[in-house]
């Protein structure tokens, strides 16, 4: 590297846009984060997930039905509502932060705050709206939802370390 592109700190000014870093071809995990805090549009707006959100939404409304269908049947369709509504809005956000986190380095830590990040949140959010709700059979439904984001997360994230299931700026173009 030459000395006139070398800033003060031995970095090489090129890799500079304005005061933050470009993406680099191998991100570190805090590279990541910071960069998501300081540019939540571009990251977690920018790269919304649909097919995550539509995906989460249809099977999590289903096994909220089901579960709540037992125990109350007129508010089983209640429940499912709002979970798809929920589903909806949280899980193409869970599936930003899995895209945004998929090349970062180390893979273990990478793959571990795409995994438990979002369904903290997630699951956090939904016992909150269905505890408030009253939703019946609480229980068998936020168990069916955690089985679902261990499979859903897992699958998500290694999709998106293979290219595929991405939205906004890295989303294949056709």
């Amino acid at each position: 590297m030459s000395s006139r592109n070398q800033g003060s700190f031995g970095l090489d000014n090129s890799t500079f846009v304005g005061s933050a870093l470009k993406n680099p071809a191998d991100p570190t995990v805090e590279w990541v984060s910071r960069e998501i805090l300081l540019r939540p549009r571009r990251y977690l707006v920018g790269r919304w997930n649909w097919k995550s959100a539509l995906v989460s939404a249809i099977v999590r409304s289903a096994m909220f039905f089901r579960a709540v269908l037992g125990a109350a049947p007129p508010a089983a369709l209640s429940a499912s509502l709002v979970e798809f509504v929920l589903a909806f809005a949280l899980a193409g956000f869970g599936g930003a932060l899995a895209q945004s986190y998929r090349r970062a380095q180390p893979r273990w830590l990478a793959i571990s705050v795409a995994s438990f990040v979002p369904p903290a949140v997630w699951h956090g959010s939904e016992f909150v709206v269905h505890f408030i709700l009253g939703t019946p059979n609480l229980h068998v439904g936020m168990a069916l939802s955690m089985l679902y984001s261990v499979v859903a997360t897992l699958t998500t994230v290694t999709l998106m370390r293979h290219g595929l299931w991405l939205s906004g700026d890295e989303r294949p173009v056709r």
